[in-house]
């Protein structure tokens, strides 16, 4: 036997390992998927090599059609590992193209359907330096080089993440992942890809199976060290009064319509407990209304750039982990978990209600105490009374609910009062751009309100020479892109008639591109002002909408 066979065994047994590992820690998450289909191509890459090592002395015609097999997992190699990098450490809009896919894995399907048109790839089957291997065909070179460079481009866009870290933590992580990448892929395109040439042998070394357990190991141990973020605990230090009353040690669940009550009873137990805020609402906006400067906030947005963010559909994976290791740390701490029907519309109400169940679970047995608000008209009577059964205390809605300190000017508004009063507002307003996304005649607006100097999206059926148009449809891709590109610092940005977007598309894509676009333009110190009109949408999702602004207008 040749003893190089255990040398891919191995291999192979460690990439297994590794990738149930990875997939133990967050079997949901978009990398860990990919990473199975990057299994997958490993193990179609490294099984035949074990079988053509382990038993060299074989049929030719055989091992020609095993090498052929080994060489169908080496052709996906490098569609699957740009597909990684463009989805993990962080996600490429890219991917968001319904065509990506098809562009990152047309090199594949070209190498592997030239592996069984003749000798075109590879003709022949040739003792090698660590067994028999593949004598390479005449258009190995230039296929060779389209690997090669849809490779140098995957790690280019890799060390541009890395560049562009926002955090210490952040360019670690980057910069275990650039290595990983960056080590096994230099060397195996000298001795795999190039290596029939380089040295003259017409076949590769055979090293390409160690490589991938190579780039495995480092991506593994940046799950596992930096998977999950690391949140200092913090304390207010300025005294407010003591209106609640609470205990600490208790979970309480708070009924209302905002969340004022819920932040002002937090307030009051972090002057004496560290604490944490969770919430899918700007923090720099609830740390100003509410006084809270010195208590952490873990953002659940898509928004780069703040220091402790994570997307709110990784909400069973991350987030929860990440809060439940804050409570590990920080035992007798305070949580305050915002925006349930926001979490609910995202991700759906049992991962929500299981989220919360692990929480207030885990809070009880550190001595925490854990704090969270619920719109109880967001949901429906049997979801509030399994709601209500997993916390200690149940805060009942009240009309004496405490008003929210004055926000002027605000920088998130909506209006459900009269549509023209708010046109007015606009017209008048002293911001250095203004961006109009309605779905009312670009024109009319302009000469009724005096709206010229404004930027207009129109959302409409049919196209107009002179304005920008766009489909209800595509407002979770083009409209947002679109608005993205346009925003600047001091931005107003106007997002009309949400009734008429509900009723054209769906209420998710329209809360989508509500907190989208409300985080983006506050993120850019700028204002969102968005009209829905009084009694055209279900209270349900009003009362959903109502918590992504921090004004309203009736």
């Amino acid at each position: 036997m040749n003893p190089y066979a255990f040398l891919s065994l191995a291999s192979l047994l460690i990439n297994l390992v590794l990738a149930g590992y990875i997939l133990s820690k967050n079997p949901r998450g978009p990398a860990a998927r990919i990473y199975v289909v990057l299994l997958v191509a490993f193990s179609i890459w490294g099984i035949p090599e074990i079988i053509i090592r382990a038993f060299p002395g074989g049929n030719l015609e055989m091992l020609l059609i095993l090498i052929k097999v080994e060489w169908i997992g080496i052709s996906f190699i490098p569609g699957v590992m740009a597909h990684f990098v463009l989805a993990y450490p962080r996600r490429s809009r890219f991917l968001d193209h319904p065509w990506s896919l098809l562009v990152l894995y047309t090199p594949s399907i070209v190498f592997t359907s030239f592996l069984w048109a003749g000798d075109l790839l590879v003709k022949d089957v040739v003792l090698g330096p660590l067994g028999y291997s593949a004598m390479v065909g005449i258009l190995y070179l230039p296929l060779a080089s389209l690997y090669a460079v849809i490779i140098i481009l995957a790690l280019g866009y890799l060390g541009r993440v890395y560049i562009h870290a926002e955090d210490h933590r952040s360019r670690v992580r980057y910069a275990l992942i650039l290595a990983g990448f960056a080590i096994p892929t230099l060397a195996g395109t000298i001795t795999e890809v190039f290596g029939p040439f380089l040295f003259q042998t017409g076949t590769r070394l055979g090293l390409g199976t160690v490589y991938t357990t190579i780039f495995a190991s480092f991506i593994a141990y940046a799950v596992f060290r930096y998977a999950f973020l690391v949140i200092e605990p913090g304390m207010e230090v300025s005294a407010v009064g003591r209106r609640f009353g609470w205990e600490g040690g208790r979970n309480y669940l708070v009924l209302e319509r905002g969340r004022k009550n819920s932040f002002m009873a937090f307030r009051e137990l972090v002057q004496e407990t560290p604490g944490l805020c969770v919430t899918a609402f700007p923090p720099q906006m609830l740390s100003e209304e509410f006084s809270l400067h010195r208590i952490p906030f873990l953002w659940l947005t898509s928004q780069e750039g703040y220091r402790w963010s994570l997307k709110p559909t990784l909400l069973e994976v991350d987030v929860l982990q990440t809060v439940l290791k804050f409570m590990r740390d920080n035992r007798g701490s305070v949580l305050l978990l915002d925006d349930l029907e926001y979490l609910s519309e995202v991700n759906g109400f049992k991962p929500v209600l299981r989220v919360v169940s692990k929480l207030a679970a885990t809070a009880s047995k550190y001595g925490c105490t854990l704090i969270t608000d619920l719109n109880p008209r967001a949901v429906g009577g049997h979801q509030l009374a399994m709601m209500k059964g997993l916390f200690d205390e149940v805060v009942p809605l009240s009309n004496g609910d405490l008003p929210a300190p004055p926000m002027v000017p605000s920088t998130s508004i909506l209006w459900e009062g009269e549509r023209g009063e708010c046109f007015k507002t606009i017209s008048k307003a002293t911001v250095s751009r203004k961006i109009l996304v309605s779905s009312l005649f670009p024109e009319k607006l302009e000469s009724a309100y005096g709206l010229h100097d404004a930027t207009f999206l129109w959302i409409a059926p049919t196209s107009h020479p002179e304005f920008s148009t766009y489909d209800a449809s595509r407002l979770s891709f083009e409209v947002l892109r679109d608005v993205s590109k346009a925003l600047f610092e001091e931005t107003l940005v106007y997002l009309g008639e949400l009734e008429l977007l509900v009723e054209q598309t769906s209420f998710l894509n329209v809360l989508e591109y509500v907190k989208h676009l409300v985080d983006a333009t506050i993120s850019r110190t700028g204002v969102v002002v968005a009209t829905a009109r009084r009694g055209s949408i279900p209270e349900s999702q009003l009362s959903v909408l109502e918590k992504r602004f921090a004004t309203r207008v009736l």
